[in-house]
């Protein structure tokens, strides 16, 4: 089934905080949340998500389609005991753009240098669908701060066809106030209650939830703890057991499940970045298809440096342009120079994507790039060798990766910066074992290089052989004295 096709949207108005709206109480707006559930069967799902769906769904937020767009992953129960990974919601206040109809020419806008069949096949393979689901806010408690609800634990409840009015004036004539008093002790950051609409009826399931959202997971364990007492200052001196047990009658709490947030669309970006060229450059200026190598600095708007490559990394960044559709404002922003040239990149918070938003701090930011060479064309290593782990298996992947880089070194590039970045990808989608061979070929690659030596201590980390990361982590300070990062990990293991 096409992802989109089900894009699951959930209910609540806790996900109108991500988007910065203000439910109120007594006169919100009709909202609809399209939950779509997903099983990640390759371990390639997250990145289909940030690189494709991220930005197709940003696209959409800024047309003006949907309110917001974000991906959860199940942290309770346990991943893959309830049937799916993660969960895709999409918040609207029109029903009609759910019915979707121009999808390849929304993806083609948010990724123009993509082949929009290619990324198609690339989210069908990453991603089976578990089901897909319509519901309505019905009542709420609107979050009080601005802070983003990184957990929602979601009570998923069947509720008889005959009892569904009485269920939901005794969720709001009960159980709220009793939210409501958790929210102003800051114990709790929003409540839901929603209904199922599509499909409808009880015989598909629980065609109600009721969603907790929290800022951290520590707010949880609280929320946890003060839920009664919070009922007893609520209503003093009643018989709480009388009171609270009548809903027992009118529905059957399925499940609960807690959903942690890791990625998400932001308010509407416009394009409004201010491109200055302050050094031209003397050597030919990059095209699509060859390779660069630059640094990058990032100055937010208080004058903090959040980003320099070479003082993170020590080393430059590197990469076949316009090989990744994901990063098409390097391509745009590079090939305004030629080697040796630099140039300056203004960019406005509207102007910003989530992942810029994360690291601005939701400031203004100022990019400055320094081109320092242009290499011949390539195609790009590391995307394909991606591919081939996502898709073939390791197996594959080990025999590709050795044929190319003995017989066809010259045709494929596969830069220390972004097989580094791979690796990391495939730490955090679970793959360890895909992850250390990564970053075990980038170091051999790259033998003094800190950063890979550094980087694959990680991945020994992560696999649990304290001994290689101890290795790996000292040779990284061997190279790179200041390297405090490396220090302070390998002191972590001499404790």
């Amino acid at each position: 089934m096409h992802y989109l096709k089900s894009i699951s949207l959930l209910f609540f108005f806790l996900l109108a905080l991500g988007t910065g709206l203000q439910a109120q109480d007594d006169a919100r707006p009709t909202l609809f949340y399209q939950v779509v559930k997903l099983d990640d069967p390759n371990g390639g799902l997250m990145d289909a998500e940030r690189k494709i769906m991220l930005p197709y769904f940003q696209e959409r937020v800024n047309r003006g389609e949907i309110i917001w767009h974000g991906m959860y992953r199940v942290r309770y129960p346990m991943t893959g005991q309830q049937g799916y990974d993660y969960v895709s919601v999409a918040l609207t206040d029109k029903f009609a753009s759910l019915n979707l109809n121009n999808e390849d020419e929304v993806l083609q806008a948010a990724l123009p240098d993509a082949s929009t069949a290619q990324m198609w096949k690339k989210v069908r393979a990453e991603s089976d669908i578990h089901s897909s689901e319509i519901f309505i806010g019905v009542d709420g408690l609107s979050p009080t701060t601005n802070e983003v609800e990184k957990f929602i634990q979601v009570n998923f409840m069947t509720v008889k066809p005959d009892q569904t009015e009485e269920y939901v004036k005794t969720e709001s004539g009960i159980w709220k106030p009793i939210h409501a008093a958790l929210l102003k002790k800051n114990v709790l950051a929003s409540w839901l209650l929603g209904q199922r609409i599509m499909p409808g009826g009880s015989d598909f399931g629980p065609n109600y939830v009721t969603v907790d959202g929290f800022t951290d997971w520590p707010q949880i364990e609280k929320f946890n703890r003060e839920l009664f007492p919070a009922a007893e200052s609520v209503y003093p001196g009643e018989d709480l057991e009388k009171k609270l047990g009548g809903i027992v009658d009118l529905r059957t709490n399925n499940r609960s499940e807690i959903w942690e947030l890791v990625a998400s669309t932001t308010l509407p970006v416009k394009d409004e970045e201010v491109i200055s060229v302050t050094e031209k450059g003397s050597g030919p200026t990059p095209m699509r298809g060859q390779q660069v190598s630059f640094d990058v600095n990032i100055i937010r708007k208080d004058g903090a440096l959040v980003y320099d490559n070479q003082k993170m990394l020590g080393i430059p960044m590197e990469m076949v342009l316009g090989s990744d559709p994901y990063d098409a404002y390097l391509t745009r922003h590079l090939s305004q120079i030629g080697t040796g040239g630099k140039v300056t990149v203004s960019v406005p918070v509207a102007a910003q994507n989530m992942e810029m938003r994360g690291w601005s701090g939701n400031q203004d930011v100022t990019l400055k790039y320094h081109l320092r060479e242009v290499g011949p064309p390539a195609m790009d290593g590391v995307n394909k060798l991606r591919d081939k782990i996502h898709e073939e298996g390791l197996s594959a992947a080990k025999a590709w990766h050795k044929k190319v880089s003995s017989e066809m070194a010259d045709k494929y590039a596969f830069h220390e910066f972004t097989m580094n970045a791979l690796g990391y990808d495939l730490m955090e989608s679970g793959l360890l074992e895909e992850a250390l061979y990564v970053m075990a070929e980038n170091q051999r690659a790259n033998p003094e290089s800190f950063n890979a030596h550094d980087s694959l201590a990680d991945a020994y980390s992560a696999m649990g052989n304290e001994v290689m990361a101890a290795k790996h982590y000292g040779r990284a300070v061997k190279i790179n004295p200041a390297a405090s990062a490396s220090k302070e990990k390998l002191a972590a293991l001499k404790k």
